[in-house]
């Protein structure tokens, strides 16, 4: 009897025994599936960034490159207004300073003959004034 129960409790113990190494079997096999698929998912994560970083950097390019354009057309747009701000500036000096000597010089006509401006040439100037002044606001 004694021997009996020896035996069933070598075989329990046999059984029990094959039971652990099969769920040890299991675990590993369900650990290794787990850590597979947490290694693809970090790896499609790490993939999603690099190509998002690939992605943001040929923006960046692309943006530098509209950027120093968009300043060359700038420069080059300050550049043409000072042009022609300053053309603008040379004939306002010139038309002011032909109305200026006409001026003077009709004022030295009249008062070398002794006569002073007529009421019709003081409408003229005004006249010529307004006329040149136009130009000049073109």
């Amino acid at each position: 009897m004694l021997a009996k129960a020896l035996r069933e409790h070598a075989s329990k113990q046999q059984a029990q025994r094959a039971q652990v190494e099969k769920l040890r079997k299991d675990a590993l096999v369900s650990v290794g599936s787990v850590t597979d698929a947490m290694t693809d998912l970090l790896n499609q994560r790490v993939r999603e960034i690099f190509n998002n970083q690939r992605l943001l950097e040929a923006e960046a390019k692309h943006l530098q490159a509209l950027s120093s354009r968009y300043s060359k057309q700038t420069s080059q747009w300050l550049a043409m207004i000072e042009t022609f701000n300053n053309s603008l500036k040379v004939r306002c000096v010139v038309v002011l300073l032909s109305l200026f000597f006409s001026l003077w010089h009709r004022n030295w006509v009249t008062s070398r003959a002794g006569h002073r401006a007529s009421r019709t040439t003081c409408t003229r100037l005004r006249r010529r004034w307004n006329m040149s002044t136009k130009v000049t606001r073109m």
